[in-house]
């Protein structure tokens, strides 16, 4: 009756880079740490593992990426579905559109600056969603009656704000902008307002006949 191996693991501890090794396919002593799985006799070496690629990991639901914990033997991708929505993982981008997937080779190259963002477009027949690239933003535009028109790229107009999050124009708390002593500022009212102060801080009201000429002492409020 003959022998047979199983799989062999090897995993590198995280302090002082030392390397936990043995049967099975995954670690018994050292849980949540990098392990790669090999198949062959004395195959988990040190080497082994150092060739090894590890990507990030992010499942569309999630929030946040993971570092992966077992290698991966293909590549590393990363993917923004239709809706903005993110994917990282072991995989390729067969299919996918180049400029919304992204795959490499080393490890946790899979980023999501590799691939475009997506804004929210208005006035759009073709589509509701823009592409932008890694550090281009998108933008939100108050326009005639306070109507807001969001899109790609730069402000067309001052009465603009900017953002370079994916899909951070989607959702806005104000409905116009004003301007005030900080610069631009969000307002929740629809109008904005312009008053005379004078150096002392107070406002002044000046009484004037029909010919424009003062006949009065400045109110002070």
């Amino acid at each position: 009756m003959g022998y047979q191996y199983s799989e062999a693991i090897v995993i590198k501890e995280d302090i002082g880079g030392s390397v936990e090794q043995g049967c099975g396919d995954t670690p018994k002593e050292i849980k949540d740490i990098q392990f790669a799985v090999c198949e062959k006799s004395l195959c988990n070496t040190k080497e082994l593992f150092d060739k090894t690629l590890f990507c990030l990991n992010k499942v569309i639901k999630e929030d946040k990426f993971k570092k992966a914990i077992k290698q991966c033997d293909r590549e590393c991708y990363v993917f923004r579905d239709m809706n903005g929505n993110l994917e990282q993982g072991c995989g390729n981008c067969q299919g996918k559109d180049s400029n919304y997937c992204y795959a490499c080779k080393k490890n946790y190259c899979n980023e999501e600056k590799n691939v475009y963002k997506k804004c929210r477009l208005d006035n759009n027949k073709q589509s509701i969603y823009c592409g932008i690239k890694h550090g281009e933003d998108c933008y939100i535009e108050i326009i005639k009656n306070n109507i807001a028109v969001r899109g790609c790229g730069r402000c067309p107009s001052q009465a603009c704000l900017t953002c370079n999050t994916n899909m951070c124009n989607l959702n806005y708390d104000f409905r116009t902008l004003c301007i005030s002593k900080n610069g631009i500022e969000k307002c929740k009212e629809t109008s904005c307002y312009i008053a005379s102060v004078d150096e002392g801080g107070k406002g002044k009201i000046q009484n004037f006949t029909s010919d424009n000429r003062n006949v009065g002492n400045t109110k002070e409020y």
